[in-house]
């Protein structure tokens, strides 16, 4: 995943994610899916073009 979207590494990515979200991809399951907002492909890209 992290190299998909743009990343060198996978820790960068999880340190990125964790900071923007508030929890670590590794600890994302199912149960986020019910509380989790909902964010469009552009507004994904334009967050991670700013970083």
């Amino acid at each position: 995943m992290a190299y998909a979207v743009g990343y060198g590494s996978p820790k960068m990515f999880s340190k990125t994610f964790a900071a923007r979200y508030g929890v670590n991809p590794r600890d994302v399951d199912n149960g986020f899916a019910i509380g989790a907002r909902r964010e469009s492909g552009d507004t994904v890209l334009s967050w991670i073009a700013e970083l």
